[in-house]
């Protein structure tokens, strides 16, 4: 392929920017994502778990802060916050990560943010624990396993003949 397609089809040149309005960008985190809740489409009980997690963990620590001051450097911050707070586990901080990540998504669409900053290959989202995984033998009492009184099929749906001779159901 000659020098001369390959420069016209990807380009040497920069991306197109979009014009962001400063003005428009200085609303701050919390309310934006406010906002955003009010409009995103998801299920009301969704809607109250993604609002009690940014109200909780993000609305505290960045919530005050303009949207076009975020930086990669904020979002790194975030995360370790949230790595090193006792009551949140990994998983946990992983959906605020998530969440918050939506939020700035949502403003770079609405051409209030040049780029999100949660996608810096600088940021990565919080550790998940790393939990052990025991597998337990039959009729050992681990999680697992089936208690050694009961029938491996779990006693239910079976028909058993009673001494009368009629069918009785066991579950």
């Amino acid at each position: 392929m000659s020098r001369r397609v390959v420069q016209w089809r990807g380009g040497p040149w920069p991306k197109a920017r979009r014009y962001i309005d400063p003005r428009a960008a200085r609303i701050t985190f919390k309310s934006y994502a406010e906002k955003w809740l009010k409009t995103h489409g998801i299920g009301p009980a969704s809607q109250v778990v993604v609002e009690q997690r940014l109200r909780l963990h993000a609305f505290r620590l960045i919530g005050s802060r303009p949207l076009d001051s975020f930086r990669p450097e904020h979002i790194r911050g975030l995360v370790s916050a949230l790595e090193n707070d006792p009551a949140v586990s990994g998983g946990y901080a992983r959906n605020i990560y998530g969440d918050v990540r939506a939020v700035l998504s949502a403003a770079v669409e609405d051409g209030l943010l040049p780029r999100n900053p949660c996608s810096a290959k600088s940021v990565r989202p919080p550790a998940a624990e790393q939990r052990r995984v025991v597998a337990a033998h039959p009729g050992s009492g681990g999680p697992c396993s089936t208690p050694p009184a009961l029938p491996a099929h779990g006693g239910r749906g079976r028909r058993v003949r009673a001494p009368s001779g009629r069918d009785r159901g066991t579950g």
